[in-house]
Order: C-alpha cells, then sequence, then structure tokens
C-alpha cells in the first residue's frame, strides 16, 4: 500500500511539473491551492502603466479582472484628520469636480473593529457602532463621482505623487476618526511591554476607537501582505494626553506593521500635529506639545520615516482644518525626496545642537534647505529661554550665518530654549524653501503628560 501511494505521488509530482512548465512558457505563474482553497501568486517586478487583463484558471472555471494598472500603492491611515473629506476640504466643490484621474485609483475600507484578526474585511463587523457609510471592498477610479468622501489628505498627497512622477497610484484609506494609536497596533506587540499593560487592562471598559488592536485586525490585517510603497499616517489629537506613553507606542505601531508585512521597512510618513485654540500669549505647558516632540523623537529614532510639519496650516476654532491641500503636499515633498529620489528639500528646519555662551545661546539647525529665513522677514520669535528655576521667559533672537541667537535680559543664566512651545505658538522660522520648522525643546525636564498610562 505504501509503494503504490509512493507510485501515485510521483505521477501526481510529475504531472504537475509538467503543467507548470507550460504555464511558464505561456507567461502564466502557477500554484496550488491549500486544504481551505487559498492560494496565493507573487508577481514580480513590472513596468508601471496598464491597463491590463488578468485571467485566473483553476480546473473547472476561470476568472477575468480587467482594468488592471501598475503603480505605487500607498496605504492612508490615522484618525479623523485622514478620514476628513474631500468635499469638506477648501473649496471642496471645485476640487471634487475637477477629480478626473482615471490612473488614480481609490479603495475605501469600511470603519470596521474586530478582538480577533481577520483575514478578509467583513462589513457585518460594524454592528451597532458604525460611525461611518459602509463600502463594498473594491477598486474605483478617481472622479467626481469616487471622490467626494474619500480622505483629502490621501488624494491630495496621492495626486501630487501622480503628477510628478506620471504613472499610476493607487490609494488605499483605513481611518477612523477619533480612533487612537493603540488601536491600530498590533495586538501581539502590546503584549509584549509592561508599560502597555494599563492599555490592555481597559480593553473591555474603552470606546471602540481605544480598544487595543481592534481596528487592526479588523481594518488592517486583512490587507497583508498587499505590497505596498508605504504608509501616510495622521494621528495623535487622541493620544495626546498620553503623549510620553505614545514615545514607545507609535514606533511599534511602525515595526508590527512592518514585521507582519515582510517588505522590509517601507517607508511610513506621518503629519505633525497642527496649531488649534488660541493662539498663546506667555509660554506654556501642555499636551499638544509634547505630543509633536513625540512624532518628532519618531522621525529621529524610527528608520525610514518621514514628518510633514503643520504648525502653520491649523485653524485656531477647528480642530479639523479645512487646508488639506497643503498637508498633502508636504507628505508629498517627504516621499518624492526620500522614497523617489527627486532633489527637492522635504522638510523645514530641525533643531540639530546648542551651545551656551555667557547669557546667549546659540542653536544650530539641519534641514535648513536654502538657509533659514523668517515668514514675515522680522527677527525670530516663538522663542523662550529659562535657567536653573525652570521658568520661561521669552527671548529676544536673531539669525547670524544660519544659527539662531537667543537670550533674555530676566534670564542672564540660560540653560534651555523652546521654540513654539504651545498648541497655536507665536512663531515664524522657516527655510527659504517655504517649509517651517519644526516646534522642540532643549531640555528634559518633566512634562504635563508624563504620568498618563
Amino acid at each position: 500500500s505504501y509503494c503504490n501511494r509512493s507510485v501515485e505521488g510521483a505521477k501526481t509530482q510529475a504531472i504537475l511539473m509538467s503543467v507548470f512548465q507550460t504555464l511558464k512558457q505561456r507567461n502564466a505563474k502557477p500554484t496550488i491551492t491549500d486544504i481551505q482553497g487559498k492560494w496565493k501568486v507573487h508577481l514580480g517586478p513590472m513596468p508601471a502603466g496598464g491597463p491590463w487583463t488578468m485571467v485566473v484558471r483553476g480546473d473547472k472555471s476561470q476568472l477575468q479582472v480587467e482594468n488592471i494598472l501598475m503603480g505605487e500603492v500607498w496605504l492612508c491611515s490615522g484618525q479623523s484628520n485622514m478620514k476628513h473629506y474631500v468635499r469638506d476640504s477648501a473649496d471642496g466643490g471645485h476640487e471634487v469636480a475637477t477629480a478626473n484621474h482615471p490612473q488614480i485609483r481609490l479603495l475605501e475600507i469600511s470603519c470596521l473593529h474586530s478582538p480577533e484578526p481577520q483575514e478578509d474585511i467583513d462589513l457585518s463587523l460594524n454592528q451597532d457602532s458604525f460611525p461611518y457609510e459602509s463600502y463594498p471592498p473594491e477598486w474605483k477610479e478617481c472622479t467626481p463621482d469616487s471622490i467626494p468622501i474619500f480622505t483629502a489628505v490621501g488624494y491630495f498627497f496621492g495626486r501630487e505623487i501622480h503628477q510628478e512622477l506620471n504613472v499610476p497610484v493607487g490609494l488605499i484609506n483605513a481611518s477612523w476618526g477619533g480612533s487612537a494609536c493603540e488601536a491600530w497596533i498590533n495586538p501581539a506587540f502590546l503584549r509584549e511591554f509592561e508599560e502597555f499593560q494599563p492599555i490592555l487592562d481597559r480593553e473591555q471598559s474603552a470606546h471602540v476607537t481605544s480598544k487595543p488592536g481592534h481596528m487592526f485586525n479588523a481594518m488592517i490585517h486583512p490587507l497583508i501582505p498587499f505590497a505596498l510603497r508605504g504608509v501616510i499616517w495622521y494621528q495623535g489629537e487622541s493620544n495626546a494626553p498620553r503623549s510620553y506613553q505614545h514615545r514607545n507606542l507609535f514606533p511599534n505601531l511602525i515595526y508590527g506593521w512592518r514585521d507582519l508585512w515582510g517588505q522590509g521597512d517601507f517607508p511610513f510618513y506621518f503629519v505633525q500635529l497642527p496649531n488649534f485654540e488660541k493662539e498663546c500669549t506667555e509660554p506654556e505647558e501642555g499636551d499638544w506639545q509634547e505630543m509633536r516632540e513625540s512624532q518628532l523623537m519618531t522621525l529621529a529614532t524610527t528608520r525610514n520615516t518621514g514628518m510633514a510639519v503643520t504648525l502653520d496650516l491649523g485653524d485656531p476654532n477647528d480642530i479639523h482644518p479645512r487646508n488639506k491641500q497643503d498637508v498633502g503636499k508636504r507628505l508629498a515633498r517627504v516621499a518624492l525626496a526620500k522614497t523617489y529620489g527627486k532633489d527637492i528639500v522635504a522638510y523645514g528646519p530641525i533643531f540639530d545642537s546648542m551651545v551656551i555662551k555667557k547669557h546667549q545661546i546659540f542653536l544650530s539647525f539641519h534641514e535648513i534647505g536654502d538657509g533659514l529665513v523668517t515668514r514675515d522677514g522680522g527677527p525670530p520669535i516663538g522663542f523662550a529661554v529659562a535657567g536653573k528655576d525652570r521658568v520661561f521667559h521669552w527671548a529676544d533672537a536673531e539669525m547670524i550665518d544660519d544659527q539662531v541667537v537667543v537670550s533674555s535680559p530676566d534670564v542672564p543664566e540660560p540653560l534651555a530654549v523652546r521654540y513654539a512651545w504651545a498648541k497655536n505658538p507665536f512663531f515664524n522660522l522657516y527655510n527659504k524653501n517655504g517649509l517651517p520648522a519644526s516646534p522642540f525643546r532643549t531640555d528634559t525636564w518633566p512634562g504635563t503628560t508624563l504620568s498618563n498610562k
């Protein structure tokens, strides 16, 4: 009996090898289903373009998929400022009416959540807590009919990439308003760190938008291992009260996605929180400042990341500013420079180092592009200094040879500098390429969110 099975197995293998050789000669990719009927084919790199037709043939049936494009695919994710619709952006009516881009393709992932990782986008998971429209998970061409309630930041990013590279662009939107960072993390990563145990302990009582791993399970996991060029991300408002925790939470989100995708350290570009609420009149502490710092730290410590500074693109009266065009363009600048090798400046100035000389502090920056400049042509503003008493006072500042020199008559022995350290700060430091400097501080004194878990 064993010998008979061996002979039959050898015959089957020989037949399969013959079939595979025939398929290869026809420029086809062969594969075999597993016991559940699942199968996978890896296609090699192909030139951008199309449209193409793909035929999948089985023993008794075949499936033909038409109008396929090859190009750059980006996943757009985060909370409401990523979810924010094109129709609700600045000049939304015009943007919708002119959105005729057949080589930009859109895939909307409905807002779903699950305690367990899902293999498919299952619309039944929305249950009673579903806050947005439900969409069948299907690719659509970018038209005035398909674009109105697609992510504005994602669309403006993708449009810029498409126009600059002249290649097809696919955009996958998986975002949910009000969602916390931990909802998008592979829960296995959360369980590896004791510092995240308070998050796991809150799972049963947490709102849907902050249940650890639930959005990852239902909206991100089913996309793996769909080939991506990279990810753009706009989130942080919901985690601002826990900004110190976010310092480790956010990098672990990035590590977790890359680990499961198995496509290496793909680009992960994100938006630093914009200005919001009333403009400050005195140096102030706060959670949005610390969230921007956390995002800046992720940029500095996590491989192949990028950050769009949007300090000048917010709205004091609206947590959802309508100018999503410039947000998308700044993310696209990062991608064009870092991913596609274009000779453009990706960032505004980022603090590098400081030197204390008597009553003055000399600040140096990288990413200065063609040089430092102030937006209004006046002296730099938004800088504050403190001595050993840790009390900050507004500083006098001047630019000397692409450095900023700060001092204050109220601080004869300065130890630390902060710039644009407020929820809606005074500021004017840019590079000559039109990009604003990121807020920063030189001290490591405890912040307002240090103990929040």
